[in-house]
């Protein structure tokens, strides 16, 4: 009995990691890391601790712990503009906090279609994250910096699907693949259950690598005219 209850405590102290190990995952595959494949695993975690019994204080813990680690160690490079102005620390800060509430679009919207609406994960979270990167888009503080699908520029072999679907297409697959892999491990006692998601994120890779192969060796084709592009950098001190 004793034991059991000590397993039991055990478990739930390593879940209570899981926020801070997807934060950490999320921003390690991004550049300028660029370790591309945590982008596959990155969101599991928290779908584990999302998972469980739903309680204010447990969504908002995980929430703010994924976006704060996320999103700071994604932005930190903000605060070598502190040798020109230390307004940067507080507006660091700000953007990371304002970011974090952002954050809470996808973590509520998945967490309530599952809790009051009986909607799995697997129907919420890709739509969800998606409009909530879209939302940072606007605003005086929008930038596209943190999006999940750039997690994959530094393997442009599997990036070519994006010229159907976009960056934000490329976060929609992303994060439908964490979903799959979630429900696999969840269910591995489940044989059946396993092997439909296994089967179901083998499809989608599969598909996505096949139109990838295409694309990139077909190549882009004989050079059709000259385009003038200008690149303006505003004065960010």
């Amino acid at each position: 009995m004793l034991a059991q209850a000590a397993h039991s405590d055990a478990h739930r102290s390593v879940a209570e990691l899981y926020p801070l190990a997807s934060g950490a995952l999320l921003a390690l595959s991004l550049p300028p890391f660029h370790l591309s494949f945590l982008a596959l695993i990155a969101l599991v975690p928290l779908f584990f601790y999302l998972d469980q019994m739903p309680t204010a204080k447990r969504v908002i813990r995980g929430g703010v712990i994924t976006a704060v680690v996320y999103f700071g160690i994604n932005l930190c490079w903000l605060l070598a503009v502190g040798s020109f102005s230390w307004l940067i620390f507080p507006g660091y800060a700000t953007i990371v906090f304002i970011y974090t509430c952002n954050f809470f679009v996808f973590v509520l919207a998945v967490v309530m279609a599952r809790t009051y609406l009986s909607i799995d994960f697997l129907y919420t979270a890709p739509f969800a994250w998606v409009v909530s990167e879209r939302l940072r888009c606007y605003g005086d503080l929008s930038f596209p910096w943190s999006t999940f699908g750039y997690a994959l520029t530094s393997v442009p072999f599997f990036l070519q699907f994006a010229d159907l679907v976009g960056v934000y297409g490329v976060s929609f697959i992303l994060v439908l693949l964490n979903v799959l892999l979630f429900h696999a491990i969840k269910n591995y006692r489940a044989r059946a259950n396993v092997r439909t998601h296994v089967i179901a994120w083998l499809v989608v890779v599969a598909g996505i690598s096949a139109y990838d192969a295409f694309r990139w060796f077909r190549g882009i084709g004989a050079p059709a005219g000259d385009l003038q592009v200008a690149v303006i950098q505003p004065n960010v001190p």
